[in-house]
């Protein structure tokens, strides 16, 4: 309530904050902040709905790619004249080193139809769902992590697997069928997303924004888009075909190939991909929140003047 800025990497600021359409009511003339989004992930799909100007009264968005700005300049996220995109990279690349050991790791999005509602507030753990099991998703990866093909491989190969779990999917952890070549993570307590992406030497995601974190190291990225899953976000300005950062798999049968491929050859990114996260990125220096920190105080110089 006293903060003159509120730097965000989520939308719905308040929702985060415990602060409901109901209980907000008598406090809603106390909040005179700014918000500056930071973000947890790229904004290059059609998401309006949670990342439109208005949604958060939002002063300021740091984006990582001119797609981005792109996507973000369209009239349903209300942005154009207000001088609020700012092309500096993000915060949360900063500490993205590559120290790669010979480690796949799996880390997709969740799914709307396979996870609980929100009953609490969105920075809280959502609850268990008794019926996940039933879902295609969980049948799909849990099929992935214990493939006879897969294990065997990466024995072969000398390759261990990590498999993460999005915070919304972490409460299914008990769910999953365990075994001894694949340390499933929770996403939920003090684990690091940072140093898990800095030690792996490949990823498998779907839609998932920890690509970019990825590419942002040049490191190869293999996407399942499996038939038996639907997206629950529609394409922007980021076209997987064309831009994405590695090759799309459609089963898991598809996925193993590729993946033995890859580590039979130590797992190094193809030049095409490579070139591609050139292109999408605007910086790749570690130096982002030195671009970042000089706007946010000339923004506030500016609102006080």
């Amino acid at each position: 309530m006293n903060a003159n800025m509120v730097i965000t990497s989520n939308s719905t600021v308040f929702a985060f904050n415990d602060y409901t359409s109901t209980n907000i009511l008598p406090f809603r003339g106390n909040f005179h902040f700014d918000v500056a989004c930071v973000q947890h992930g790229m904004s290059i799909q059609k998401i309006a709905l949670a990342q439109q100007r208005l949604r958060d009264n939002t002063k300021l968005y740091f984006c990582a790619s001119k797609y981005e700005i792109e996507n973000l300049s369209k009239p349903v996220y209300d942005y154009v004249g207000y001088d609020a995109l700012k092309l500096t990279g993000v915060p949360r690349y900063d500490g993205l080193k590559n120290r790669a050991q010979k480690i796949l790791l799996l880390s997709p999005t969740w799914r709307m139809n396979s996870a609980m509602p929100v009953f609490k507030n969105e920075g809280v753990a959502r609850d268990y769902n008794p019926n996940f099991r039933e879902t295609s998703y969980y049948k799909v990866y849990n099929s992935l992590i214990n493939d006879p093909r897969l294990l065997a491989a990466a024995r072969k190969y000398g390759y261990r697997i990590q498999y993460v779990l999005h915070p919304i999917v972490s409460p299914q952890y008990d769910d999953f069928t365990k075994n001894d070549s694949v340390e499933i993570i929770s996403a939920i307590g003090d684990m690091s997303y940072e140093k898990l992406f800095c030690e792996a030497a490949l990823m498998v995601t779907d839609f998932s924004g920890v690509q970019f974190d990825f590419a942002y190291m040049r490191k190869p990225v293999v996407y399942l888009h499996h038939n038996d899953i639907p997206q629950h976000y529609e394409e922007g300005t980021f076209h997987y075909t064309t831009m994405g950062f590695g090759e799309i798999c459609h089963t898991n049968d598809e996925l193993i190939d590729v993946l033995c491929r890859y580590m039979e050859n130590g797992c190094e990114m193809p030049e095409m991909y490579r070139k591609r996260a050139d292109d999408f990125f605007a910086f790749s220096d570690n130096n982002n929140c030195e671009r970042i920190y000089p706007v946010m105080l000339e923004h506030e110089r500016a609102r006080t003047r």
